[in-house]
């Protein structure tokens, strides 16, 4: 694939869904500032859901995150129901 291609959502239809197929959503929380993450994720179906806003005790309090989401049923449609995943 040429650089920049759209990887996420075959890795997730490929690597993540079969692996652990009663996901709900996945999370993703990159810096605020990280606009090539952030296009990334937008580009691969995720939404913004909040900032999180750092505390004084956090690894990087000086760097908020933004907290995306992606439903399973935006990307991968419905999937198997609970408990027929992988335990652990």
């Amino acid at each position: 694939m040429a650089a920049g291609a759209a990887r996420g959502p075959l890795v997730l239809a490929t690597v993540v869904a079969p692996r652990w197929p009663g996901l709900k959503a996945v999370v993703a929380s990159p810096d605020a500032e990280n606009t090539r993450s952030i296009r990334a994720l937008a580009k691969a179906g995720f939404t913004p859901a909040t900032e999180i806003v750092a505390t004084a005790g956090s690894a990087r309090p000086e760097r908020p995150e933004l907290l995306y989401v992606l439903d399973r049923l935006h990307m991968l449609g419905p999937g198997p129901g609970p408990g027929s995943g992988p335990a652990g």
